[in-house]
């Protein structure tokens, strides 16, 4: 359950839709994920989710604090730490789109790394967007090379090689 739907939810949950078929794991389940936002460490809980198998709710988890941060002029340093590893968990669970908006949204946030930059050039070039996913690289190899990152920069060069294989 989406966060904005587990909000709807509780707001509205009455015995009697709590009590029909399904209602009662719905509202546990709406209540859990607020409960996850509403403690100090969503990064944690997140891990512990997928620890267990469940990379969804992980996901619901981070996703439910982004949105916390999100109206913030001044975004907290976490957010982009938050948004790299529902990145990581979106792409992971092949939900490619999904991970290219939040590696955007750590890029958007964070400090200069080439890593973002790679991560969201791979999860690109995997959607069938190769020209966003060589723009995205170019970027990161600028980066590496400004920030003399020698391992961003071979793992460019791996990339590349790779990409230079699959003919998109």
């Amino acid at each position: 359950m989406r966060v904005g739907r587990a909000e709807r939810f509780l707001a509205r949950a009455s015995p009697s839709r709590v009590m029909a078929p399904g209602g009662l794991t719905r509202f546990l389940g709406a209540l859990k994920i607020q409960v996850m936002v509403n403690e100090k460490h969503p990064l944690r809980a997140a891990s512990e989710l997928a620890q267990a198998g469940r990379t969804a709710e992980a996901i619901d988890c981070l996703e439910a604090a982004l949105s916390l941060t999100r109206s913030d002029k001044e975004r907290p340093a976490d957010a982009s730490l938050l948004a790299r590893t529902a990145g990581l968990h979106c792409e992971v669970t092949g939900r490619l789109p999904q991970a290219s908006r939040y590696y955007e949204e750590a890029i958007a946030t964070a400090d200069p790394d080439p890593l973002l930059l790679i991560a969201l050039a791979s999860v690109l070039w995997r959607s069938g967007r190769a020209d966003s996913a060589r723009s995205s690289l170019a970027s990161a190899e600028s980066m590496a090379q400004s920030l003399s990152d020698a391992d961003a920069l071979k793992m460019v060069a791996n990339i590349r090689a790779e990409w230079a294989s699959d003919d998109r």
